[in-house]
């Protein structure tokens, strides 16, 4: 509701894919995973919890994100999947908490040759 806002968060779902999330996990169906790819998050504490069991399904141009602290995070469960121009930029830097300080490199992409598209 506010664009002025400024969040930083994971994305989980990238268009015209379905994030489903149940049991305190989340799986990805789209047109890369036939049967479903289930998150493995190790950047999380494994104390970490989500809460619910819902499925969205994304439509073009649709992103769906997720913050780290999954029980008090504001993300995409309460505001909805986010369109790419309200993207500003990526995470770099973590510097907290301290003893897990680190430098973010780039993500490195393939090219699906068939389709011509950017895939992670």
């Amino acid at each position: 509701a506010d664009p002025g806002q400024f969040f930083i968060k994971r994305i989980v779902g990238l268009p015209n894919e379905t994030v489903k999330i149940q049991n305190n996990k989340i799986e990805v169906i789209g047109h890369k995973s036939d049967g479903g790819l289930v998150l493995e998050e190790p950047y999380l504490d494994s104390g970490a919890i989500i809460y619910g069991s819902f499925s969205v399904e994304l439509d073009e141009g649709e992103y769906y994100l997720l913050g780290d602290n999954r029980s008090s995070s504001l993300d995409s469960r309460q505001f909805g999947p986010v369109a790419k121009q309200f993207f500003i930029g990526r995470a770099w830097l973590r510097g907290w908490p301290i003893d897990r300080v680190t430098r973010f490199s780039a993500p490195l992409y393939e090219l699906d040759r068939q389709s011509q598209n950017v895939q992670p």
